[in-house]
């Protein structure tokens, strides 16, 4: 990775593979994609499904134990993957805080900030 890519990272990636599903503004959160890393910044998604660089979704990540957290992300790369797959670089709209970060990565127990609306 160049110096300028390294620098421009705000937070540490997390390699993991966790389950996701999106949806756009009039549609429903239930298109299947797979999570392949994430940061407290953004996630890289892989899929069949190209996306426009510039689209704004709301993505529902969900844990080990089938909990979830909706986060509205923008998507910001896209990568022919080969083989009619995609790697898609988005950046959340509202940075994950730590405690949701670790509830993705670690953790069952939903983060007390989610009685309020994190999308």
């Amino acid at each position: 990775m160049s110096k300028a890519a390294t620098d421009r990272r705000r937070f540490v990636r997390h390699a993991r593979i966790l389950d996701a599903s999106w949806g756009g503004e009039s549609q429903p959160i239930d298109h299947l994609v797979a999570v392949w890393d994430i940061s407290r910044g953004g996630v890289l998604l892989h899929d069949h499904s190209p996306f426009d660089v510039g689209a704004l979704l709301t993505i529902r990540i969900y844990n080990a134990s089938g909990k979830s957290l909706d986060r509205k992300l923008r998507v910001v790369r896209l990568q022919e993957h080969g083989h009619g797959a995609w790697h898609i670089g988005g950046k959340f709209e509202l940075p994950l805080t730590e405690e949701e970060l670790k509830f993705l990565l670690y953790d069952a127990r939903p983060p007390s900030n989610l009685a309020r609306s994190t999308c």
